[in-house]
């Protein structure tokens, strides 16, 4: 059985696509305003009618898909250079069209959004190796495997799906999937009980950490990690697994989540968890152009360990947080911002 859906995007679903496309280009210069995720919400109603089906199906139907993989899409940066670090200029972006299908087709699956305490917000994140980061708990690490977890699984409103764009990966680098169908399936109901229980927690990522978010093309508000992720969500009880029975949403982190207060029972479920979910691991080697949207509320995902070129041509990803239903983030945007961020 596949493990995740796979589309073919057709000469017709491209069409639309660079029509969609064409017309946000005139209107904007970056991905990275309010209004242009506004727009790009709007202007994605009007991509094929079979790529919409096909993504409605996806979001609404039961099915044990960690990802959905779209490919078919023409691509060449031959002539643009992998970037060093993530911390790159906001506007005029040498790869501006393909930010902005990779937007387009995001917004099928829902709302674009950013959080205040990773990279200020950006909207459209960088993945690239960086070399001072090899062996860190990181995306931009390489020499290590990044281990598996939920985007931002320490909060309650995380992303829905998480959107990733292949710009380059002559590493080849795999990224790990595992369905949270494949998880429960071969775990007894006691286990399963205590998982559904709040005998754990998760702390945030250092990604969220200041020191992280050093940027040369802004000043780090201090004011928006004043009440940080840490500070807020690091001791609160919460289960791994959460709301329908039968059909369980998942949050986890490896490296970052711990049972609460002790619990035996609940370090011997986690145990458990953890041993099923690295048995049960499959991996998606991507390439140029193939965008792939991960269920960040059905499936952890990680990346291999693989030797990183850093010679302006390696691995090159980009990425992108969707919500469902940008009312589930209202309580949460952070007021000292114009935009989509929590």
């Amino acid at each position: 059985m596949e493990k995740y859906k796979i589309y073919q995007l057709t000469t017709e679903d491209l069409e639309f696509i660079y029509r969609a496309c064409h017309q946000l280009i005139e209107k904007h210069d970056s991905v990275e305003t309010d209004i242009f995720a506004r727009d790009c919400a709007v202007y994605a109603m009007e991509l094929s009618r079979n790529l919409r089906e096909a993504v409605l199906d996806f979001k609404n139907t039961t099915h044990s898909y960690a990802a959905f993989l779209i490919h078919g899409l023409p691509f060449d940066i031959e002539n643009i250079q992998t970037p060093s670090t993530w911390d790159c200029n906001w506007h005029h972006s040498e790869t501006f069209t393909y930010e902005v299908i990779h937007s387009l087709i995001s917004c099928l699956f829902g709302e674009i959004f950013g959080w205040s305490t990773q990279e200020n917000g950006r909207f459209m994140r960088y993945v690239v190796p960086i070399q001072g980061d090899a062996y860190e708990q990181l995306g931009s690490s390489s020499s290590v495997e990044l281990d598996w977890h939920t985007e931002e699984a320490f909060h309650p409103t995380p992303a829905d799906y998480v959107s990733l764009m292949c710009y380059r990966n002559s590493e080849q680098a795999a990224t790990s999937l595992c369905h949270v169908d494949e998880i429960v399936r071969q775990l007894d109901e006691k286990i399963l009980d205590i998982l559904f229980s709040r005998s754990f927690c998760i702390a945030p990522d250092t990604s969220h950490h200041v020191k992280e978010n050093k940027s040369n093309h802004w000043d780090i508000d201090i004011k928006k990690y004043c009440m940080s992720a840490e500070a807020k969500y690091a001791d609160t009880p919460i289960s791994v697994l959460y709301g329908n029975r039968e059909w369980p949403f998942m949050r986890a982190d490896l490296p970052y989540m711990a049972v609460f207060d002790g619990n035996e029972d609940a370090a011997m479920a986690l145990e458990q968890f953890k041993l099923v979910v690295n048995q049960s691991l499959i991996d998606v080697c991507l390439t140029e152009g193939q965008i792939m949207l991960i269920d960040n509320r059905r499936a952890v995902h990680g990346r291999r360990q693989f030797s990183a070129k850093y010679d302006n041509y390696g691995r090159w990803l980009k990425r992108i947080n969707i919500i469902r239903d940008l009312r589930a983030l209202a309580s949460e945007f952070n007021q000292l911002c114009d935009r989509r961020i929590v």
